[in-house]
């Protein structure tokens, strides 16, 4: 579990740090349970150990493992996290008091224990118990907290027991209120598609959990390869991984450590092969877990404020919001997770969400002192960013990012406003199929995502509607609503000049690609037999 200290790093004030769990799903079996067993774990970078998928699955009091990881020499930092038949029990419902006390006085003398493993997915009917036996255990042994994990959002509804998913993640917050949660997704699909529920999961747990102030998330990510889902690149785990502490986790567990025994789901194998010999994946997360605990020592012990996406758009998903510290010069592929500091200031994590191809970022960055810095895994320390130019908003920095990887900058506070940034969104809709695109005089024009009628981002308003089958609807920024607007709506390769003003769109007449009527500025063109272009009066 998550605790907190501080690092002081050359220019950069007092940062406060936690420690980020990494954990994983399918312990050492027993008959391969040794100290030098335990000891792999922990060097591949692991800080959690949780009990096997075979051999005995309920079994009850087996201290080995938590004997070895307590007996590890400080700096293999390994916790446990009990699985225990009682404890399984306690939360169905069965003989609370007595099972709860006695699995905590078994495990309380092990300092290595950090908790009590309840439940998986389990439906919303079932939370009375679980909410029971986690306030028993909470009063039994209050530094270890029960733990149950949840189903994520591909669950059916009768999975669930709830009408919808974000329902149901918040039923279980207020009703067992537990220390820790987490939830699995595996979004990586063997016909080499990906699911695109990936980031509406991260969300939904993302803000009950900050409702609920005090619940520490977690999430499993792939790393086997078994029925329907592929075997995962090193890239594509490190993606995984990256965004899910840009979404404010605390936690990034991987399924599975251990290759389980053979079922239905066709198994590849984990981490560990099922016959104990390390596979490709174990250098693979050790380099991954290595980086993803110093980038996550610093997010998890800040405060998640907002993430948002450059470039396309994907469900559940938003775009910068205007003025943000960060600015993104172009239409990178990146997720930018951002954070209030301990200091006051700002960390903003930058997450390639390309898995396949390394992207050079250009950056404009707002920092009180206009000196970004960047956190260097190689030296281990925060360092100056090299600054290209700058403006009156922000300074221009570059970052190189590979394939799933990410970069952790840190702006003094008090953070003042960065860039404006896009002028617009305009809704282009073609045989009554509507997309988003956005305009952005600085670096271009790009579709987003698809969209329905009058769709405008947060922070944006509606400006005027061209309520046809290829029509359009537009979105001005706050500041520029009151201001003129003209728009070439282009379809079939014929352009035909719009003004839009006061909530109306206007047709004055056929208009060639960039006509700007005096006294507008062209903002940016969508280049296409299909597209459009745009003017504004500034």
């Amino acid at each position: 579990m998550a605790s907190l200290g501080g690092v002081a790093v050359g220019a950069v004030p007092y940062l406060s740090t936690a420690n980020l769990t990494i954990g994983m799903w399918c312990g050492i079996p027993p008959q391969y349970l040794s100290y030098d067993r335990v000891a792999e774990v922990a060097a591949a970078g692991l800080t959690v150990a949780s009990g096997p998928c075979e051999g005995t699955p309920d079994y009850t009091y087996n201290s080995a493992l938590a004997s070895y990881a307590s007996s590890l020499p400080a700096p293999a930092r390994l916790s446990v996290l009990v699985t225990d038949s009682r404890a399984v029990s306690a939360g169905y419902g069965d003989d609370v008091s007595a099972n709860v006390a006695a699995v905590a006085a078994d495990y309380s003398p092990y300092p290595a224990v950090s908790g009590y493993y309840l439940r998986d997915e389990p439906p919303a009917q079932d939370f009375p118990p679980l909410a029971n036996a986690t306030s028993a255990f909470r009063a039994a042994d209050p530094s270890r907290p029960a733990y149950v994990n949840l189903l994520p959002n591909y669950a059916s509804a009768q999975q669930l027991g709830t009408a919808t998913y974000a329902e149901y993640v918040e039923l279980f917050a207020h009703e067992v209120a537990p220390a820790v949660t987490s939830y699995d997704f595996y979004n990586f699909y063997s016909d080499g598609s990906d699911s695109t529920g990936f980031f509406s999961n991260l969300e939904v747990f993302r803000s009950v959990m900050l409702e609920y102030g005090s619940i520490e998330w977690w999430l499993y990510i792939q790393a086997i390869e078994f029925s329907g889902h592929r075997a995962t690149s090193e890239e594509e785990k490190r993606w995984a991984a990256m965004h899910t502490i840009a979404y404010g986790a605390c936690g990034v567990c991987y399924f599975t450590y251990w290759t389980p025994p053979q079922t239905s789901e066709e198994f590849g194998e984990g981490i560990i092969a099922y016959d104990g010999t390390q596979t490709v994946q174990y250098p693979q997360v050790q380099r991954i877990n290595a980086k993803l605990a110093a980038l996550g020592a610093f997010t998890c012990a800040a405060s998640s404020k907002d993430v948002w996406h450059n470039g396309e758009l994907s469900p559940d998903t938003h775009p910068r919001p205007s003025w943000d510290s960060v600015y993104v010069r172009g239409g990178n592929a990146v997720t930018v997770g951002k954070f209030a500091a301990s200091d006051g200031g700002e960390l903003a994590l930058i997450v390639n969400r390309d898995y396949t191809s390394q992207q050079l970022v250009n950056l404009c960055l707002a920092s009180a002192d206009s000196a970004p810095l960047e956190f260097s895994t190689t030296s281990n320390s925060w360092v100056a960013m090299d600054v290209i130019s700058g403006d009156e908003w922000c300074v221009n920095v570059q970052v190189e990012i590979d394939a799933g990887d990410a970069a952790l900058v840190y702006l003094k506070g008090p953070v003042p406003a960065g860039e404006p940034g896009a002028e617009a969104y305009v809704g282009v809709v073609r045989h009554d199929i509507g997309s988003l695109d956005v305009v952005d005089s600085q670096w271009g024009t790009m579709e987003l995502r698809s969209a329905g009628w009058r769709d405008c981002p947060s922070g944006f308003s509606l400006v005027g509607v061209d309520f046809e089958s290829n029509g359009f609807w537009l979105c001005a920024r706050s500041d520029l609503s009151s201001n003129t607007f003209y728009l070439g709506n282009v379809v079939k390769d014929a352009g035909t000049l719009y003004k839009v003003s006061g909530g109306t769109a206007t047709p004055s007449g056929s208009a060639s690609w960039n006509t700007c009527p005096d006294g507008s500025t062209l903002l940016g063109t969508m280049f296409d037999s299909n597209g459009f272009w745009l003017c504004c009066v500034l």
